[in-house]
């Protein structure tokens, strides 16, 4: 009797081929089932990935600066007023720095309004952007490089200097559509034209929000002497072994000295310091983590639902499996079943899902860029992404082959009994329904 040939890999890539193309023709004949899983999946996975990029970016990526956690942000405080960030009067600043501090290696200063909106001219357009006015070396201090062109100066903090300004990415890509001839050109603000000399990286943005930045002078006189009429927070780099405490120890000591040229009201005031990371992100630092938590309890709660689908769809079969097993059929074959009919609501799930998470981040960098720090590094990140379609399609395919596991452990006649009966399956499958419905 001639011996059959062995099956080869095409044989197998063939039956898995038809198989999956039951599956689909299945699924499409019980639309419920497959529109509800798809999109309960979908939405896990969309929203779990769109929270974590955004979690990636704002609060996890570190800003492109030399060694950020050497870097302070420094104000007064004013007890008796109740004012916990004070900005310090220009002349104090400049007093300050010029009696070289010890705990701070180098200093700058940003306006305390952070990032205003003032309306700028190119040309003939106006348009209204976030500018912040700052001191001329405030990049250096942060150690901070720029995508195009050169850095602001500490020379182009000056009267007689010719005005300069810096963009940020997000306002290149916008405005520019990332044209390199964009150095060069000319924007007016509060009256004084100042050419653009650098376009700042992705992902940078302090003070937060800022999409213009000027250096102080040029475009605002700025009092050393007399009343003050520029106040500002200090930026500085801390000296090596210095601590963020330290600093603000300093900067007390400084403004409660006869040294300190404060006007009257400010006179005895203190000063607090804090990471710059911590100044940057402290308001929505709380909420983002919120958010986390929250999508990772969407995700949860629909693997939990799949699976309540998964199963109450394999209750629904169990005649048809009942039969199946009765008829001989093998461990091997009603696993590929259990595999082919997960893998169409994984898949469809999966793409859904990548939809989903990319048009939440398009709508949050739309919408939320004027409250939300460093909105322009935010983009779907392929970790979350790829751990959480691999999460839900692992958990779905665990759930599909729950379906066939108390079937295939049953005795086929008891089985095919039950289901014509119309029990309400398999002991197995009544205890996973019920730890569903606690996950739950």
């Amino acid at each position: 009797m001639p011996h059959s040939p062995s099956p080869t890999l095409f044989d197998h890539l063939r039956e898995i081929g038809r198989e999956l193309a039951r599956a689909l023709r299945i699924a499409t004949k019980r639309p419920t089932f497959s529109l509800v899983a798809i999109a309960t999946l979908g939405i896990g996975i969309g929203a779990s990935t769109a929270t974590f990029s955004i979690a990636d970016a704002v609060l996890m990526r570190p800003l492109p600066v030399q060694e950020q956690g050497r870097l302070a942000v420094l104000s007064g405080v004013d007890r008796a007023a109740g004012a916990a960030q004070v900005p310090v009067p220009y002349p104090a600043f400049k007093g300050f720095v010029d009696g070289s501090p010890r705990t701070l290696s180098a200093i700058a200063g940003v306006d305390y309004h952070g990032a205003e909106t003032h309306p700028v001219r190119e040309g003939a357009d106006g348009v209204n952007l976030k500018v912040a006015l700052v001191t001329g070396n405030l990049f250096s201090v942060l150690g901070v490089t720029p995508l195009l062109g050169r850095n602001l100066r500490a020379q182009d903090d000056s009267i007689a200097a010719a005005p300069v300004v810096a963009i940020s990415y997000e306002l290149w890509q916008r405005r520019y559509a990332k044209d390199p001839s964009v150095l060069g050109r000319v924007l007016t603000i509060r009256g004084q034209p100042g050419t653009i000399v650098a376009v700042m990286p992705r992902g940078f943005a302090f003070p937060a929000r800022t999409e213009v930045w000027a250096t102080a002078r040029p475009f605002r006189p700025v009092a050393e002497t007399g009343p003050p009429d520029f106040y500002v927070y200090l930026v500085g780099r801390l000296a090596p072994g210095a601590t963020v405490e330290q600093s603000a120890t300093e900067l007390t000591n400084y403004l409660r000295s006869n040294d300190a040229r404060l006007p009257t009201f400010l006179r005895g005031m203190t000063a607090s310091a804090k990471a710059l990371d911590d100044d940057l992100l402290g308001e929505v630092r709380p909420v983002i983590r919120l958010l986390l938590v929250a999508s990772a309890l969407v995700m949860v709660v629909a693997i939990v639902n799949v699976g309540a689908l998964f199963l109450a769809l394999g209750l629904t079969k169990r005649q048809e499996l009942a039969v199946r097993v009765s008829l001989g059929a093998t461990p091997r074959r009603l696993l590929l079943l259990a595999l082919n009919d997960a893998s169409i609501v994984a898949t469809a799930g999966g793409v859904v899902g990548v939809a989903i998470a990319y048009g939440v981040v398009r709508l949050v960098v739309a919408f939320a860029f004027t409250q939300l720090p460093r909105a322009d590094a935010i983009d779907v990140n392929g970790v979350p992404l790829a751990v959480a379609v691999a999460l839900a399609v692992v958990a779905t395919v665990a759930f599909a082959i729950a379906c066939v596991y108390g079937q295939q452990r049953a005795e086929p006649s008891r089985a095919l009994q039950a289901a014509i009966r119309g029990g309400t399956g398999t002991r197995t499958a009544r205890r996973i329904q019920r730890a569903l419905v606690v996950a739950q």
